[in-house]
């Protein structure tokens, strides 16, 4: 690993001052910024530096230039980069199983927030995504589209909408029932239709004891 240089360090420092900067002015998403020569008289550092500690929060999404404006703190894309990592899978065979088990966890830990925020329309939804397992004729990726379609309903049903946006895309990570047979596919029908009918009519403790069998077998068969 290469040593930073003594600008390198003082970039660092920089940057971390303009965040506690934000901080502490209790700046918010759409604010300006003070121009760069305004900031680096504020910090009492050259321009130089502050422009390429302003240059780390524009790679990130946290500010961006405008037209008349200047600089505008932005609402940055908290998965941007791991996106990314994702689309082109730059991601090792350790990291991709850990990223499989954070689904699962994610989707147990919010059972109870589905349950609360459930609707008789939502359920309704999920009770016609359902129907699609039914079909004699279905095949594995027909099959891993109704259950992608199914958990991602099921996961907007929590209202949150931060991890709805993780969980797609930690979907690449997750593919279950590779190579089982038609027998089993079908099956399917029965598994995903008890978490329909708790949703519909069972306490939140029976929904919760349901929920995490469903989601069990996904652990014991990784």
């Amino acid at each position: 690993m290469m040593k930073k240089t003594k600008q390198q360090y003082l970039t660092d420092q920089v940057e971390e001052r303009i965040y506690l900067y934000i901080r502490d002015k209790g700046c918010v998403f759409g604010d300006a910024l003070p121009k760069e020569e305004e900031l680096a008289e504020i910090l009492g550092v050259s321009r130089t530096i502050t422009r390429e500690a302003l240059s780390r929060l524009k790679a990130a999404g946290i500010v961006e230039s405008r037209r008349r404006r200047g600089m505008i703190l932005k609402k940055p894309d908290l998965f941007a980069g791991l996106d990314k990592l994702i689309k082109y899978d730059i991601i090792d065979e350790r990291t991709r199983k850990e990223f499989a088990e954070l689904r699962l966890v994610i989707e147990l830990g919010l059972a109870d927030l589905i349950y609360v925020n459930r609707t008789a329309e939502a359920i309704d939804e999920l009770e016609n995504i359902c129907s699609e397992f039914r079909n004699e004729q279905i095949n594995l990726n027909k099959h891993l589209a109704a259950e992608k379609d199914f958990h991602r309903r099921l996961l907007a049903m929590s209202g949150n909408e931060l991890i709805e946006r993780f969980q797609l895309l930690l979907e690449a990570f997750f593919s279950p029932h590779k190579k089982l047979p038609q027998t089993t596919l079908l099956n399917s029908y029965t598994e995903h239709m008890e978490l329909v009918t708790a949703l519909r009519g069972h306490s939140i403790a029976e929904w919760r004891k349901i929920a995490h069998k469903h989601f069990g077998h996904y652990f014991t068969s990784r």
